[in-house]
């Protein structure tokens, strides 16, 4: 049967890559970042749609704040797994690590929309909320306290269980009185 024959043909490039990810893995571990891209590349040579690999990539990126090559593979591992919450999870990292937490808010409300694990919802939303609270900072040193007033509430619509989130926001409300 042909397509049998093509899933093991598959199966078996997929094998192909196992060894350099575990060569890529211990390279990273050991802090030799660019070593363990090159084997994580090799890996993607036997398996170029394994949104795993594409991770792993864009996470070496991403710790030597590569932030345009993170983002581009974790693009790509949200091409190749769509509904995966981790790609967007990664992709959210960056964009507010780079400081554009509008793009940052939308990928966290996109995974949490998209998560079905109970456990991962609270995680993701404290980022959210997180997020959401930093846009708020930025729109009050922008002195658009009307706006990070909106922002607050939402930050606070979304986790209202946290308390330390709950004193920082107080506080911020208190600055945005003065």
């Amino acid at each position: 049967n042909k397509n049998k024959k093509t899933h093991v043909l598959r199966l078996s490039k997929t094998f192909l890559a196992i060894p350099f990810l575990v060569q890529g893995d211990e390279l990273a571990t050991m802090g030799k970042a660019a070593q363990a891209l090159r084997k994580y590349r090799r890996a993607l040579k036997c398996s170029p749609r394994q949104s795993g690999i594409h991770l792993k990539i864009g996470s070496e990126h991403h710790e030597r704040h590569q932030y345009k090559r993170a983002i581009t593979e974790f693009e790509l591992a949200k091409k190749h797994s769509p509904k995966s919450i981790i790609p967007l999870l990664r992709l959210a990292e960056v964009y507010k690590e780079k400081g554009d937490l509008k793009e940052a808010i939308n990928l966290f409300r996109r995974a949490l929309k998209l998560n079905t694990n109970v456990s991962d919802r609270h995680r993701i939303a404290l980022d959210l909320a997180y997020a959401i609270y930093d846009r708020a900072i930025e729109l009050k040193e922008l002195r658009d306290t009307a706006a990070a007033k909106r922002e607050i509430h939402k930050a606070m619509r979304v986790n209202p269980d946290s308390k330390y989130l709950r004193s920082q926001l107080d506080e911020l409300i208190e600055e945005l009185r003065d």
